[in-house]
């Protein structure tokens, strides 16, 4: 038996999600039990060195974007990363180029994961709205998190974040 081929992973991992529009808001969904730990989509996109309001940072000057000009409905099938929303108090995590479970998931529950843990600075920072005791408040990135709220956020922070922590660290 032949490997899978990129594009049937990525058929198979699209059929635990699907792209919603709720109240004039796009989000990501479950569409079945979605496992802790499970790989539950891989980002594919180009790159670009600047932040945009819809791309997510996977690198210190890299940040993941669709192409200009996308239709909505091809960002549907090929980049639904693009209607993950932020909570302060996540379901999933960003690892490298692919979005975790870091907890069981139920069918119909959003996706989301913590901005703050793969944008050092956001583009166009706005008010959470997740509602948690823990929130942030704005979301602006993890530059302008207090130290609390960044050590909190420290297990599931992307490597890019970890390395500029430790030059931040050995400055002061």
């Amino acid at each position: 038996m032949e490997p899978a081929t990129e594009s049937q992973t990525v058929a198979t991992l699209r059929t635990s999600f699907a792209v919603l529009r709720a109240d004039g808001h796009y989000r990501v969904v479950a569409t079945r039990s979605i496992a802790i730990e499970q790989v539950i989509m891989s980002f594919e996109g180009i790159m670009v060195a600047e932040p945009s309001r819809y791309s997510i940072q996977i690198g210190s000057d890299q940040h993941l974007e669709s192409p200009p000009d996308e239709a909505r409905e091809v960002m549907f099938d090929i980049r639904p990363w693009r209607f993950l929303n932020h909570s302060c108090a996540p379901n999933a995590r960003v690892s490298g180029r692919n979005l975790i479970a870091l907890r069981a998931i139920a069918p119909w529950e959003q996706i989301s994961f913590d901005y703050n843990t793969t944008e050092y600075r956001l583009a166009a920072p706005f008010q959470c709205r997740c509602g948690e005791t823990t929130c942030c408040g704005t979301v602006s990135g993890f530059a302008a998190l207090a130290p609390e709220q960044r050590e909190r956020r420290r297990p599931h922070l992307a490597p890019h974040l970890i390395a500029m922590l430790r030059e931040e660290d050995a400055r002061d």
